[in-house]
């Protein structure tokens, strides 16, 4: 049994209603072993990904260190306002599919529809959360129900049909011309070439 379901085993029961345990998934870049951080979650979102206009990676100007800058719609600013004043020095969880992506401590209320998540980022950890950011504002969970891969060979099927049509459509107004025009346009078919 891993300690995901030992954790969840051990607090069944225990676990107040309305919230539940998800966990942050953490892979170390060299050794490739995953660490599993839990963390006690509402089950309804305070705050969804609508309410976010833009969520983009910067760069820190004194350190050269990643950071998310988020920018709210107007309705978005005012929510995350009262919400950032009501939870000082505690964590806002960002969760997408069941996971949590990030879960930064509120060090003070933030107002003006702009914010920044600073951490022990990697360029590609940013990257990946402001995705997961601007992922949360989609109105419906998409989900890929078939992949197709077009290969090289459509392009040369496309040149071949190409000619052939321009052959066929060649000869089609030669015949043409030659039936409609008699000697003139089988004269001026000739002078074509």
């Amino acid at each position: 049994m891993d300690e995901e379901n030992s954790l969840d085993e051990a607090l069944k029961g225990k676990i107040p209603p309305g919230d539940e345990i998800l966990y942050e998934r953490q892979v170390d870049a060299h050794t490739g072993a995953v660490t599993k951080t839990p963390y006690l979650i509402k089950r309804a979102a305070v705050i969804t990904g609508e309410v976010i206009a833009d969520a983009r990676v910067r760069m820190d100007g004194e350190y050269g260190d990643p950071y998310i800058s988020i920018t709210f719609d107007k309705r978005g600013a005012l929510l995350f306002a009262r919400v950032t004043e009501a939870n000082v020095k505690r964590r806002l969880a960002i969760v997408l599919d069941g996971n949590v992506y990030s879960a930064p401590v509120i060090q003070e209320k933030i107002e003006g529809g702009k914010a920044q998540i600073t951490g022990r980022f990697s360029s590609e950890e940013a990257r990946d959360l402001a995705i997961v950011l601007r992922a949360g504002s989609l109105p419906a969970p998409v989900n890929i129900q078939e992949q197709r891969t077009v290969g090289p060979s459509l392009g040369h099927d496309t040149i071949r049909m190409g000619i052939f049509a321009s052959l066929i459509g060649g000869m089609l107004g030669v015949l043409f011309m030659t039936v409609y025009y008699r000697f003139s346009g089988l004269l001026a078919n000739f002078a074509s070439f």
